[in-house]
């Protein structure tokens, strides 16, 4: 009884299966087992285990291929699959519909569905007519070293871009030394300004308290003078001859006593005085830009070192500046830099806004042709 199913034409590789042949489960190879096949799926030209074979039933995408039993199945089978020669992956727009067709124009490749929608107009390709031809020809065979020429570029793109991670830290680390540097010098300005100040005020404050030191003193000493005269006038001991001698004395002293007292009420005095803020300082403190700014100086790069679409073009390390020339002058574009009026941030001449504060450029500034910027920034990047 001939079981094949109408509309598939037999397999001329496959042979009458021998009971005495051993072969093996081609999905749980893949798996890493070793289990004894006991079919063979004619559309998936696979050998495969019961487990596999019940499983492969289940599948809705493959309920429908051609089972052979062990009985039926090849002993062998060749190395080159039929599906290898003839069949092509699923359309990725049309999952069900397998890829026929490669449109030229496009440089698409499509199923049936994606002909008649997207290429109707279009010469297409029937791979099946070309493939042949095209796996032997010369764009096949120049496929290769381009796919190596591209994967060497991108290859000394990734070196560029390492060497350019190292001068990135390197300059960070570079900038970051010169920041703290001059931070520490105005710490160090600083702290020299207060230690100043705070000598001049102890200064003031020990100049002033020895002064009323000495004022205190002398008022001590001129209370007990008087209080020494007071007693002697009032003593009960003394003749009335002595009495006159004393107060005369007395009266001498307290004239001088009273002079002293004159200039004591002129040093019943300290000074006044407060800590000014400096103005500059101030200022300082108060606005956005305080120890500097960030200043964009150009950019580091590395060119491209060879483009099968342009030929060679060197490798060039360092900031790229491009020159043109303008009415007549050659200038360099990048020199024409703009200063924002509010924070002094220095833009490159193709920002219309300051990158730091986005206010707008100044409008007297004279922007260069956009034919000019155009051609520096090819330049900058190589091309």
């Amino acid at each position: 009884m001939n079981m094949e199913v109408s509309g598939k034409r037999r397999d001329p590789y496959l042979n009458k299966g021998s009971a005495d042949a051993t072969v093996y489960c081609q999905p749980c190879k893949k798996g890493g087992k070793r289990v004894v096949a006991h079919g063979f799926c004619q559309t998936c030209e696979e050998y495969m285990c019961d487990p596999c074979i019940e499983a492969h039933k289940r599948f809705k995408v493959s309920g429908n291929h051609i089972m052979l039993s062990k009985y039926k199945m090849p002993s062998s089978y060749p190395s080159i699959k039929q599906s290898d020669i003839g069949e092509t992956e699923y359309c990725k727009k049309h999952p069900k519909e397998v890829i026929k067709f490669f449109c030229p124009t496009h440089s698409d490749l499509g199923c049936g569905d994606c002909v008649v929608i997207a290429h109707r107009t279009c010469e297409v390709d029937y791979i099946t007519d070309v493939s042949k031809d095209f796996v032997i020809g010369k764009e096949f065979r120049e496929l290769e070293p381009s796919i190596k020429r591209e994967y060497d570029i991108l290859s000394g793109y990734i070196s560029g871009v390492e060497e350019l991670f190292d001068e990135v830290v390197n300059q960070s680390k570079h900038e970051i030394d010169k920041l703290r540097k001059f931070r520490a010098e105005i710490n160090t300005y600083l702290d020299r300004r207060e230690k100043e100040l705070l000598d001049n005020l102890k200064a003031v404050k020990t100049k002033d308290e020895n002064d009323l030191t000495a004022l205190k003193t002398d008022c001590k000493s001129a209370m007990t003078a008087l209080e020494a005269m007071r007693s002697e006038l009032s003593s009960i001991d003394i003749s009335g001859n002595q009495r006159y001698v004393t107060a005369r004395r007395a009266q001498k002293e307290l004239r001088g006593i009273h002079d002293e007292m004159k200039k004591m009420a002129g040093r019943m005095k300290a000074r006044r005085y407060r800590f000014t803020k400096d103005a500059d300082t101030e200022q300082l403190l108060g606005s956005k830009l305080g120890i500097g700014t960030l200043d964009m100086a150009g950019e580091m790069f590395r060119g491209k070192s060879e483009d099968p679409m342009h030929g060679a073009m060197g490798i060039t390390k360092g900031v790229k500046r491009s020159e043109h020339k303008l009415f007549g002058s050659e200038i360099n574009i990048w020199d024409n830099k703009w200063e924002c009026e509010i924070c002094t941030y220095v833009n490159p001449p193709t920002s219309a806004e300051c990158e730091v504060c986005r206010i707008l450029r100044p409008k007297d500034y004279m922007v260069p042709p956009d034919d000019m910027i155009m051609n520096a920034e090819m330049k900058t990047r190589g091309f």
